[in-house]
């Protein structure tokens, strides 16, 4: 079986987020984390089951979201808006 794949773009107010982190943690067994391209995209391997998707960029935007994928899924086209100063709560 392979990881998990989570893809897609981050934006802000309807435009891409280059420089943005995207990171995932799961509770016991640590994080990882990758930085948004120049338009916005990213992939990020991930564990199977619940777990928490964070997006952070260095002007104070941020996001965060609970994602289930199961063991072998490729989820792609995933669109992540962040908000300023607060986080935005999806399922």
């Amino acid at each position: 079986p392979r990881r998990p794949v989570i893809a897609g773009v981050v934006k802000h107010e309807g435009r891409p987020l280059p420089d943005a982190k995207v990171s995932w943690w799961f509770d016991g067994l640590g994080s990882r984390a990758t930085w948004t391209a120049a338009d916005g995209t990213f992939e990020l391997g991930v564990l199977p089951g619940p777990l928490r998707l964070r997006v952070d960029h260095p002007t104070g935007l941020s996001s965060q979201q609970i994602i289930d994928l199961a063991l072998d899924e490729h989820r792609s086209g995933v669109v992540i808006d962040v908000a300023l100063l607060g986080t935005s709560s999806k399922e």
